[in-house]
Order: C-alpha cells, then sequence, then structure tokens
C-alpha cells in the first residue's frame, strides 16, 4: 500500500500560486507587477534553495537561475525555445541545450495553425 502525501497549495487573490509544501519540501513564489514568478524559494529538509526569474520586455523567461532560455521568432511565426542547464558528466562542467520550435498564426490558407505548417498545410 501506497501511503497518501501530505501537500498543500496557498493562492492570492488573483489566482497565483503563493505557497506549496510536500513531504518536508517547501516552495514560496513571490510575483510582480505583471503577474510573473520573480522569485521561487524553495526549502528542503531546512536547506534554502532561491531563485531569481528574469524576463525579456515580451515577458518570456529569460532564466530561472539554473537554466537560460533564449527565444527567436522565424519567418512562418515559428517560435525557436532553447533551454541552457549547467551540468556535470563525468565529473567535468558541460553543457546541456535543449531546442524546440513552435508555429503559431495564420498559415498560407489563412487558417490558424497550432501545429506545424508547410506551404499552407497542417501537419
Amino acid at each position: 500500500m501506497v501511503p497518501p502525501l501530505d501537500r498543500s497549495y496557498s493562492y492570492d487573490p488573483m489566482g497565483s500560486r503563493r505557497a506549496y509544501t510536500e513531504q518536508g519540501k517547501s516552495v514560496a513564489y513571490a510575483a510582480n507587477s505583471a503577474n510573473q514568478y520573480d522569485s521561487v524559494s524553495s526549502t528542503e529538509n531546512g536547506t534554502p534553495n532561491p531563485e531569481n526569474l528574469r524576463y525579456d520586455r515580451n515577458g518570456n523567461l529569460l532564466t530561472d537561475g539554473q537554466r537560460t532560455y533564449t527565444f527567436k521568432c522565424h519567418e512562418w511565426n515559428t517560435i525557436e525555445e532553447t533551454i541552457t542547464s549547467a551540468a556535470s558528466i563525468d565529473s567535468q562542467p558541460s553543457t546541456i541545450t535543449s531546442t524546440k520550435s513552435y508555429v503559431w498564426g495564420n498559415n498560407l490558407s489563412g487558417s490558424l495553425a497550432l501545429g506545424m505548417s508547410v506551404s499552407g498545410l497542417n501537419l
């Protein structure tokens, strides 16, 4: 039998998460005037782990204190998101990079494309 998790959440009047606790870990969230989280402070077994989040003028997350995020706009309304993290591989410092592409907007046929679109055809 799996024991139940002891979990709780609290929210501000706007519906943004303010705190989260689970099994000895607590996380506090602070929002800025644009209602974006600008700091996340977690504590696990009494050890604090603060993270400061930064955003660009468009509201895209730039860094969460551990990872760096880059957003680029390309033709065809493609948005490329690149996430870069520091890592250790075989005790050597390394960097891990993950890139995702998204498409949003009207395709050549004039319809709204939520998926990949080539030559006006939704794939």
